[in-house]
């Protein structure tokens, strides 16, 4: 009956974790406090089974040992591993965990891990360090900074420059057209005119201009009883109409009264003259 009742008080143990004195259940060489007693790792109650630590120190679960990785085997430690590391005395950021050494074994001294943060990160230039989610935790990343456009930073095509201009309050770089310097060699004019540059604002434009005709009597139409004839103007020639000279004859002459016309010669030709009668 009394080992009956034994093996049942030896299960609701084995079953319950809660408030169990691993010291006693080790009996009594176990010095380490009781995990249950860090409320930062109660997410970590609920199993019960003994491990012991590679620092050498009793756990309630490798949940609270930091993990499987941080087991050194199932079970209580032995004295000779809490031993191992109480008597280490290792240096900032690091921390001891038991080690075999020439089959035995020795607590030793190992760097900390070092949680990457934007303090200990160094981005490239144009680049800033951020915190982002990975993994359900956060790590540094480096981000290309954000660039604000200029003209600096912009190349327009052939034949047109950058100007900064205002958009939604603030300002962009624009393309334009370049400016084209008018002169007569990019100005084509009419048919029957010219280009001459001609002075407005301090400066010149381009003007077509109309093209001199050159007169002669061909371009010229004289009314009737008129020819034209090319004279002599300012040490060149321009087209004159002359009235022209009528042809004399007895016909078109009128004689005084007691005379009468007739026909003489003169200068190789002949003219009208009045003859008494």
């Amino acid at each position: 009956m009394f080992g009956k009742r034994w093996a049942v008080m030896a299960a609701a143990v084995a079953f319950c974790a809660c408030g169990v004195d691993e010291a006693a259940l080790g009996g009594g060489d176990d010095a380490e406090a009781l995990d249950t007693g860090n409320s930062a790792l109660s997410a970590c109650a609920g199993t019960y089974e003994r491990v012991c630590a590679v620092d050498g120190t009793n756990h309630t679960n490798a949940c609270y040992a930091g993990g499987e990785a941080k087991v050194l085997h199932r079970g209580y430690c032995t004295a000779a591993e809490r031993a191992a590391c109480a008597s280490s005395q290792c240096p900032a950021r690091t921390h001891c965990e038991i080690r075999g050494l020439n089959g035995g074994i020795a607590g030793v001294c190992i760097q900390d891990p070092v949680t990457p943060t934007c303090a200990s990160t160094t981005c490239a230039s144009g680049y800033h360090c951020e915190m982002k989610g990975l993994n359900g935790g956060a790590a540094p990343v480096c981000i290309r900074n954000a660039v604000t456009p200029s003209c600096a930073t912009t190349t327009c095509a052939a034949g047109s420059h950058c100007e900064m201009k205002g958009l939604n309050g603030g300002a962009a770089p624009v393309c334009i057209q370049d400016a084209v310097a008018q002169s007569c060699a990019s100005t084509t004019c009419a048919v029957g005119s010219h280009c001459e540059m001609k002075g407005i604002n301090g400066g010149a434009v381009p003007v077509c201009i109309q093209d001199a005709v050159a007169q002669n009597c061909a371009s010229i139409t004289c009314g009737p009883g008129s020819h034209c004839e090319m004279k002599g103007l300012n040490g060149g020639a321009v087209p004159v109409c002359i009235q022209d000279v009528a042809a004399q004859s007895c016909a078109s002459t009128t004689c005084a009264v007691g005379s009468h016309c007739e026909m003489k010669g003169i200068n190789g030709g002949a003219v009208p003259v009045c003859i008494r009668d």
